[in-house]
């Protein structure tokens, strides 16, 4: 089924990716060859439990990406601005795309933890109402302030800090 329109889709794959989207191969690299490594290096634990993805930006929306597509591998993704336009400009394909695999790729959330959090400024400032959907997707899926919480804040800095 597909998520986007072809039209959609050939300027996005052309324009943005370069004809070659990478995802897929990106997540088998991660999961079957840089973790099996590092696990084997160092003094890690590799449980699903302490085994998180974070990302910002298109980082950001493959870690949760990731989390959905691994759910036995990752125990939690943490998605910074993540970019659900993915573009200069609002545009509602490929964030109905991104909520459409969401609502079909429900990750349980007993053992899983999922953080989202975006700015208010700069392309950031667009992202409420495409948060604001995917929290109710995530609320759906039975995710609670327990192993879910989405922070926007301001990028400037607390004067009163200081």
């Amino acid at each position: 089924m597909p998520t986007v329109s072809e039209s959609f889709r050939r300027t996005y794959m052309d324009s943005y990716l370069k004809g070659k989207p990478q995802s897929d191969n990106y997540l088998r690299f991660i999961v079957q060859e840089l973790k099996p490594y590092i696990d084997a290096h160092y003094p890690t634990r590799p449980d699903r439990q302490n085994t998180f993805i974070v990302g910002s930006s298109m980082g950001g929306m493959i870690s949760v990406y990731a989390m959905n597509e691994y759910p036995e591998v990752f125990g939690g993704a943490a998605g910074m601005s993540i970019a659900w336009i993915s573009q200069d400009k609002p545009n509602f394909e490929l964030p109905l795309a991104a909520f459409n695999y969401l609502q079909r790729h429900r990750t349980p959330p007993a053992g899983h933890h999922l953080y989202m959090g975006h700015g208010t400024t700069e392309m950031d400032r667009w992202y409420d109402p495409y948060q604001a959907f995917v929290d109710e997707i995530v609320r759906d899926q039975g995710y609670t302030a327990a192993n879910w919480q989405v922070v926007a804040r301001s990028r400037q800095p607390d004067i009163a800090r200081l």
